[in-house]
C-alpha cells in the first residue's frame, strides 16, 4: 500500500477469491477486500480509495456491456 501511496481507507477489488490475499489484507487497517462478483455500491462509496485489479476491471466492463445489451434488447422488444 505504501508503494501505491495509499494512506486512507481502501477497497481492493479482485477477480476471484484468493486465500493468501484475503489473509494478508485482513491484517491491514482500513482495508477491505472484495471479489468483483460481491462488489456493491455501499462499499464503493464507503472507502476513500478504490483499487481494482485489471482482471476484475475487465470483468466489470464485460458485465456492464451485457447489462446494456439486455436493456437495449428489452427496450426494443417493448416498443415493437
Amino acid at each position: 500500500m505504501k508503494n501505491l501511496d495509499i494512506r486512507e481507507s481502501c477497497l481492493i477489488v479482485i477477480q476471484d477469491f484468493d486465500e493468501t490475499i484475503w489473509k494478508s489484507s485482513r491484517n491491514i487497517y482500513n482495508v477491505k477486500l472484495r471479489v468483483v462478483s460481491d462488489l456493491n455500491a455501499y462499499d464503493v462509496t464507503k472507502y476513500k480509495k478504490l483499487l481494482i485489479v485489471k482482471d476484475a476491471l475487465d470483468s466489470l466492463k464485460f458485465e456492464y456491456k451485457v447489462h446494456l445489451a439486455r436493456k437495449y434488447h428489452y427496450s426494443k422488444k417493448k416498443k415493437g
